[in-house]
């Protein structure tokens, strides 16, 4: 069992849980802090960690393998790449329409 795997899908859930109870602002920083630690170290430290277990291999993204794991279907980097993002946005849109709310609430 890959621990690491089930580490990074439940940080990932937790990064769209968040997103129902912090500020756009906050979360806007999270990301923009996301963002750029993968591109400091090349990729997500949490799939670098897999690559060095051998339990991610060095031509396949971490979406590649959860699509692979939980789904059971294989799809390519490039849908990778917009599977990312589209979490990305998805975080970003939650956070956007409940601080909206809160401010028009309050």
């Amino acid at each position: 069992m890959d621990v690491v795997f089930w580490i990074h899908i439940i940080i990932i859930i937790i990064a769209v849980l968040i997103s129902f109870y912090f500020s756009i602002f906050v979360i806007i920083i999270i990301v923009l802090l996301h963002r750029l630690h993968v591109v400091y170290f090349d990729d997500c430290v949490i799939s670098n960690i897999q690559r060095k277990n051998g339990t991610l291999f060095e031509d396949e993204t971490f979406f590649q393998q959860a699509s692979k794991k939980l789904v059971g279907k294989e799809i390519t980097s490039n849908q990778s790449v917009w599977v990312d993002n589209l979490l990305v946005w998805l975080v970003l849109g939650i956070s956007l329409v409940v601080s909206s709310i809160r401010l028009i609430k309050n």
